[in-house]
């Protein structure tokens, strides 16, 4: 590794050299016409955020609905399974039984604070929308 090392040195000029210099290549007509020169076309992408967002609440809700929700709920699933493994495990220990009872505890609240977090965005919303209208 050190004597690769040594040799970058050596061929960092050439390597340089070979990335930035150009060589132009013209090929020969034979007298006719110039083809004609390229078009430019463009390319239109739609925004992938912008389905009925155009304020902040939108946009959060956007997220939490095609983000946080499916990515949560696949760990959510991972954490259920993780933790029927550890009681598989166990085989009667109970420090190990106590161990697996605490993670599907916490694999189930993260599951409920999962499916419950569109519903705090709602409250939340709904919250911001009194405060603003309100004053």
């Amino acid at each position: 590794m050190k004597k690769i090392l040594e040799k970058i040195p050596l061929f960092a000029p050439a390597l340089l050299l070979a990335l930035f210099v150009a060589r132009s290549v013209s090929a020969q007509s034979g007298g006719g016409t110039p083809p004609p020169p390229p078009t430019l076309t463009l390319i239109n992408f739609p925004n992938p955020l912008a389905a009925g967002t155009n304020s902040l609440i939108g946009f959060v809700n956007l997220i939490i609905t095609n983000v946080i929700i499916p990515v949560g709920a696949v760990i959510s699933v991972f954490f259920i399974i993780f933790a029927g493994f550890l009681f598989v495990t166990a085989r009667g220990n109970p420090a190990k039984l106590e161990t697996a009872k605490k993670s599907l505890l916490y694999a189930a609240i993260g599951a409920a604070v999962l499916l419950g977090s569109q519903a705090i965005a709602t409250a939340i919303q709904g919250t911001i929308n009194q405060i603003v209208s309100g004053s």
